[in-house]
Protein backbone atom coordinates (compact mmCIF):
# COMPACT_ATOMS: atom_id res chain seq x y z
CA UNK A 1 0.00 0.00 0.00
CA UNK A 2 1.02 3.61 -0.35
CA UNK A 3 2.67 5.02 2.73
CA UNK A 4 2.23 8.56 4.06
CA UNK A 5 5.29 9.80 2.17
CA UNK A 6 4.02 8.32 -1.09
CA UNK A 7 6.45 5.40 -1.20
CA UNK A 8 5.11 2.16 -2.64
CA UNK A 9 4.57 -0.20 0.29
CA UNK A 10 3.81 -3.89 0.62
CA UNK A 11 0.73 -4.69 -1.43
CA UNK A 12 -0.80 -7.84 -2.85
CA UNK A 13 1.78 -7.99 -5.65
CA UNK A 14 4.69 -8.06 -3.20
CA UNK A 15 3.02 -10.83 -1.21
CA UNK A 16 2.02 -12.81 -4.28
CA UNK A 17 5.45 -12.76 -5.83
CA UNK A 18 7.65 -13.00 -2.76
CA UNK A 19 5.74 -14.89 -0.10
CA UNK A 20 4.90 -18.55 0.25
CA UNK A 21 2.45 -17.42 2.94
CA UNK A 22 0.27 -15.72 0.31
CA UNK A 23 0.17 -18.91 -1.78
CA UNK A 24 -0.58 -21.03 1.28
CA UNK A 25 -3.29 -18.57 2.33
CA UNK A 26 -5.05 -18.78 -1.03
CA UNK A 27 -4.87 -22.59 -1.07
CA UNK A 28 -6.06 -22.85 2.55
CA UNK A 29 -8.96 -20.45 2.00
CA UNK A 30 -10.28 -22.49 -0.91
CA UNK A 31 -9.87 -25.68 1.11
CA UNK A 32 -11.78 -24.19 4.07
CA UNK A 33 -14.74 -22.93 2.08
CA UNK A 34 -15.09 -26.36 0.47
CA UNK A 35 -15.09 -27.87 3.97
CA UNK A 36 -17.97 -25.55 4.83
CA UNK A 37 -19.94 -26.81 1.85
CA UNK A 38 -19.08 -24.49 -1.05
CA UNK A 39 -19.20 -26.36 -4.35
CA UNK A 40 -18.67 -23.31 -6.59
CA UNK A 41 -15.46 -21.37 -5.95
CA UNK A 42 -14.10 -18.14 -7.40
CA UNK A 43 -11.21 -15.91 -6.37
CA UNK A 44 -11.76 -12.17 -6.74
CA UNK A 45 -8.05 -11.32 -6.72
CA UNK A 46 -6.61 -11.46 -10.25
CA UNK A 47 -3.02 -11.73 -8.97
CA UNK A 48 -3.93 -14.72 -6.78
CA UNK A 49 -4.59 -16.66 -9.99
CA UNK A 50 -0.83 -17.22 -10.08
CA UNK A 51 -1.61 -20.11 -7.72
CA UNK A 52 -4.65 -21.75 -9.29
CA UNK A 53 -2.61 -24.83 -10.21
CA UNK A 54 -1.87 -25.31 -6.49
CA UNK A 55 -5.55 -25.34 -5.49
CA UNK A 56 -7.01 -28.73 -4.64
CA UNK A 57 -10.67 -29.10 -5.57
CA UNK A 58 -13.04 -31.72 -4.26
CA UNK A 59 -14.70 -33.85 -7.00
CA UNK A 60 -18.00 -31.96 -6.75
CA UNK A 61 -16.45 -28.46 -6.69
CA UNK A 62 -16.49 -26.20 -9.71
CA UNK A 63 -13.80 -23.49 -9.96
CA UNK A 64 -14.65 -20.26 -11.77
CA UNK A 65 -11.44 -18.94 -13.32
CA UNK A 66 -11.92 -15.17 -13.23
CA UNK A 67 -9.34 -14.47 -15.93
CA UNK A 68 -10.76 -17.07 -18.31
CA UNK A 69 -14.27 -15.68 -17.78
CA UNK A 70 -13.06 -12.17 -18.64
CA UNK A 71 -11.23 -13.42 -21.73
CA UNK A 72 -14.35 -15.30 -22.86
CA UNK A 73 -16.35 -12.07 -22.51
CA UNK A 74 -14.08 -10.35 -25.06
CA UNK A 75 -15.48 -12.61 -27.80
CA UNK A 76 -18.79 -10.74 -27.62
CA UNK A 77 -17.20 -7.45 -28.71
CA UNK A 78 -15.97 -8.44 -32.15
CA UNK A 79 -12.92 -6.87 -33.75
CA UNK A 80 -11.88 -4.30 -31.15
CA UNK A 81 -8.61 -3.74 -29.34
CA UNK A 82 -8.53 -4.11 -25.57
CA UNK A 83 -6.30 -2.28 -23.16
CA UNK A 84 -5.39 -4.69 -20.36
CA UNK A 85 -5.17 -2.76 -17.09
CA UNK A 86 -3.92 -4.77 -14.13
CA UNK A 87 -1.51 -4.82 -11.23
CA UNK A 88 2.22 -5.16 -11.80
CA UNK A 89 2.12 -8.76 -10.56
CA UNK A 90 -0.64 -9.78 -12.95
CA UNK A 91 1.21 -8.02 -15.78
CA UNK A 92 4.59 -9.54 -14.87
CA UNK A 93 3.13 -13.05 -14.70
CA UNK A 94 1.24 -12.48 -18.00
CA UNK A 95 -1.84 -14.00 -16.41
CA UNK A 96 -4.20 -12.66 -19.07
CA UNK A 97 -2.05 -13.50 -22.12
CA UNK A 98 -2.85 -17.20 -22.51
CA UNK A 99 -6.59 -16.73 -22.13
CA UNK A 100 -6.81 -13.66 -24.35
CA UNK A 101 -4.76 -15.46 -27.01
CA UNK A 102 -7.13 -18.44 -26.85
CA UNK A 103 -10.06 -16.03 -27.21
CA UNK A 104 -8.32 -14.49 -30.27
CA UNK A 105 -8.55 -11.07 -28.63
CA UNK A 106 -6.48 -8.14 -29.85
CA UNK A 107 -4.96 -6.51 -26.77
CA UNK A 108 -2.26 -4.23 -25.49
CA UNK A 109 -0.82 -3.86 -22.01
CA UNK A 110 -0.11 -0.56 -20.33
CA UNK A 111 3.38 0.88 -20.86
CA UNK A 112 5.86 0.85 -17.97
CA UNK A 113 5.06 4.49 -17.18
CA UNK A 114 1.33 3.77 -17.31
CA UNK A 115 1.82 0.72 -15.07
CA UNK A 116 3.25 3.00 -12.38
CA UNK A 117 0.06 5.04 -12.54
CA UNK A 118 -2.05 1.88 -12.31
CA UNK A 119 -0.09 0.72 -9.27
CA UNK A 120 -0.63 4.17 -7.74
CA UNK A 121 -4.35 3.79 -8.43
CA UNK A 122 -4.42 0.39 -6.72
CA UNK A 123 -2.48 1.69 -3.70
CA UNK A 124 -4.88 4.63 -3.32
CA UNK A 125 -7.95 2.37 -3.43
CA UNK A 126 -6.36 0.07 -0.85
CA UNK A 127 -5.84 3.18 1.30
CA UNK A 128 -9.58 4.00 0.85
CA UNK A 129 -8.84 7.07 -1.29
CA UNK A 130 -11.12 6.25 -4.20
CA UNK A 131 -11.58 9.85 -5.40
CA UNK A 132 -7.81 10.39 -5.65
CA UNK A 133 -7.43 6.97 -7.29
CA UNK A 134 -9.65 8.00 -10.19
CA UNK A 135 -7.16 10.56 -11.53
CA UNK A 136 -4.18 8.30 -12.38
CA UNK A 137 -6.52 5.62 -13.76
CA UNK A 138 -8.29 8.14 -15.97
CA UNK A 139 -4.90 9.42 -17.14
CA UNK A 140 -3.91 5.93 -18.30
CA UNK A 141 -7.26 5.28 -19.96
CA UNK A 142 -7.20 8.67 -21.70
CA UNK A 143 -3.70 8.04 -23.09
CA UNK A 144 -4.62 4.59 -24.36
CA UNK A 145 -7.96 5.80 -25.74
CA UNK A 146 -6.19 8.53 -27.71
CA UNK A 147 -3.79 5.92 -29.11
CA UNK A 148 -6.68 3.87 -30.50
CA UNK A 149 -7.68 1.55 -27.65
CA UNK A 150 -11.47 1.48 -27.58
CA UNK A 151 -12.14 -1.10 -24.85
CA UNK A 152 -10.54 -1.78 -21.48
CA UNK A 153 -10.23 -4.80 -19.21
CA UNK A 154 -10.19 -3.71 -15.58
CA UNK A 155 -8.16 -6.72 -14.47
CA UNK A 156 -7.57 -5.91 -10.81
CA UNK A 157 -10.04 -5.87 -7.93
CA UNK A 158 -9.27 -2.23 -7.09
CA UNK A 159 -9.50 -0.78 -10.62
CA UNK A 160 -13.31 -0.96 -11.00
CA UNK A 161 -13.61 0.85 -7.66
CA UNK A 162 -11.39 3.69 -8.92
CA UNK A 163 -13.19 3.64 -12.27
CA UNK A 164 -16.53 4.29 -10.60
CA UNK A 165 -15.06 7.53 -9.19
CA UNK A 166 -14.06 8.87 -12.64
CA UNK A 167 -16.25 11.72 -13.85
CA UNK A 168 -19.36 10.27 -15.49
CA UNK A 169 -18.81 12.28 -18.69
CA UNK A 170 -15.33 10.77 -19.14
CA UNK A 171 -16.71 7.28 -18.44
CA UNK A 172 -19.11 7.54 -21.37
CA UNK A 173 -16.13 7.45 -23.75
CA UNK A 174 -14.78 4.19 -22.39
CA UNK A 175 -16.06 0.64 -22.87
CA UNK A 176 -14.97 -1.55 -19.99
CA UNK A 177 -15.02 -5.16 -18.91
CA UNK A 178 -15.14 -5.12 -15.11
CA UNK A 179 -13.48 -8.30 -13.83
CA UNK A 180 -15.28 -7.98 -10.47
CA UNK A 181 -18.69 -7.88 -12.13
CA UNK A 182 -17.80 -10.75 -14.48
CA UNK A 183 -16.82 -12.98 -11.56
CA UNK A 184 -19.92 -12.10 -9.56
CA UNK A 185 -22.21 -12.80 -12.52
CA UNK A 186 -20.41 -16.07 -13.32
CA UNK A 187 -20.76 -17.29 -9.73
CA UNK A 188 -24.46 -16.46 -9.64
CA UNK A 189 -25.06 -18.04 -13.06
CA UNK A 190 -23.29 -21.25 -12.02
CA UNK A 191 -25.26 -21.36 -8.78
CA UNK A 192 -28.59 -21.11 -10.57
CA UNK A 193 -27.52 -23.67 -13.18
CA UNK A 194 -26.93 -26.12 -10.33
CA UNK A 195 -30.44 -25.49 -9.02
CA UNK A 196 -32.11 -26.60 -12.25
Amino acid sequence: MATENGQHGIGVDMLANDSREFRDGVVEMVSQIQTYGADIVGIACNTAHIYIDDIKLQPNTQFINLIQEVADKTKKYGAVKFGVLSSSGTRKQKLYHKYLDLAAADYQEASSAQQKLLDQTIDLVMAHKEIQAAEPLNQVMRQMFESGISHFILGCTELPIAYSAIDSYARTEYNVIDANWILAKSLVDKYYQKQI
